[in-house]
């Protein structure tokens, strides 16, 4: 595997998102296999400023910055991809895909991952589903691989394919290493119920939290003795999940902790 040099592209590299911890995680796996890796983050602006910089500290980073050009942006990936002798990508959401699809394009011999994580039909993003499978069906001619984060999510992905149906692959998120086993080992630094079921994530509504609670509301009123329900995360959501919890009548028995650098140990 030490002939390989990987590079994760991104869109944004926020200082609390999901794929940014996933693809840390598998960066810090690649090490440990002798594999080198760094990150290409293409838009630097507000909250991606932050994670950005706080991204640099720790490992190999590079982005062309806020103001540059897409033209420049897209000269400054190839030319990273040359200078460093890159010979796999694995990007994360649309933009990052279609970049890859680019630099796919420009160097053939390129090793593409392109990844899904989340539905089609999610409402925060730019693109009708309709176009969103049609991508897919691109990136499944460029020989690139495909991979969701969920049996179901590579279902809906294979169902959209007319050709490649075959490159699409479900790999679960976690990279078992054992920074990660020690970091499950800490002690909380709150305070959490004796027994609780947990849920970690964006408050946002593509996450579903608003479900989870409607689902947890009527499983309590059935089972009183029920665990309580603790959330980790932050988002623009928070104020309304709060209210909900409320009308829900489920609100003591909720606990939103906001985010934590080190979810392992409550997950644990």
């Amino acid at each position: 595997m030490s002939n390989y040099k990987v590079l994760f592209v991104h869109k944004f590299f926020t200082p609390d998102g999901g794929v940014e911890r996933v693809h840390k995680n598998l960066s810090n796996a690649l090490a440990d296999a002798g594999v080198e890796s760094m990150f290409y983050v293409h838009d630097t602006q507000g909250e991606s400023a932050k994670g950005f910089a706080g991204l640099s500290e720790q490992y190999k980073a590079m982005s062309p910055g806020p103001h540059a050009s897409l033209a420049t942006k897209v000269s400054e990936l190839f030319r990273l991809i040359k200078t460093h002798h890159i010979n796999v990508l694995i990007s994360a959401t649309e933009t990052a895909n279609l970049l890859a699809l680019l630099c796919k394009v420009r160097f053939p011999a390129l090793r593409v991952i392109y990844t899904r994580h989340c539905a089609f039909d999610v409402s925060d993003q730019k693109l009708p589903p309709w176009a969103i499978k049609a991508l897919y069906t691109l990136y499944s001619v460029t020989n690139g691989k495909i991979v969701a984060v969920s049996d179901a999510l590579k279902r809906q992905i294979q169902s959209s394919l007319i050709v490649g149906k075959d490159e699409v692959s479900f790999i679960p998120n976690a990279v078992l290493q054992p920074a990660i086993q020690s970091l499950a080992e800490q002690v909380p630094p709150m305070s959490l119920p004796k027994t609780y079921f947990c849920a970690v994530g964006r408050l946002v509504e593509q996450k579903g939290f608003d479900l989870l609670l409607q689902a947890y509301a009527k499983a309590r009123a059935s089972t009183p003795g029920l665990p309580e329900l603790v959330i980790v995360g932050t988002g623009e959501d928070l104020d309304s999940l709060l209210s909900q919890a409320q009308s829900l009548g489920v609100s003591q028995s909720v606990h939103f902790i906001g985010f934590t650098s080190n979810p392992y140990c409550i997950i644990k």
